[in-house]
């Protein structure tokens, strides 16, 4: 809960629990599976942290860093469907991806 004196005339914008809220709004949080694990390539246990507004060549950056898999060697797929994610430059809202989605890194 936020609580800020202000006018209510102004512009949202100008308070600042708008400006928290729109980033809590723009975060994401994705789970991974690690193919390189020896005991169970299959898990989701490992959260990623990103904004919607990021790309997916920025999902592949911090994916490649916590799990030490080239982004040349990585593909991308959303659990749920099977569909692979391939636009590099699409922002992850374009992928309607949301919080808790599990994405299958091959």
């Amino acid at each position: 809960m936020f609580v800020e004196q202000g006018d209510t005339k102004d512009k949202p914008e100008n308070f600042k629990w708008h400006r928290e809220f729109n980033k809590e709004f723009d975060k994401l949080y994705l789970f991974i599976n690690n193919p390189l694990s020896a005991q169970n390539p299959d898990e989701f246990k490992t959260q990623v942290q990103i904004k919607k507004s990021d790309t997916l060549i920025d999902l592949k950056h911090q994916i490649s860093q916590l799990i030490n898999l080239p982004i040349s060697d990585m593909v991308l797929k959303k659990k749920a469907q099977g569909a692979e994610l391939k636009n590099l430059q699409a922002k992850l809202i374009e992928f309607n991806l949301m919080d808790g989605d599990l994405i299958r890194v091959e």
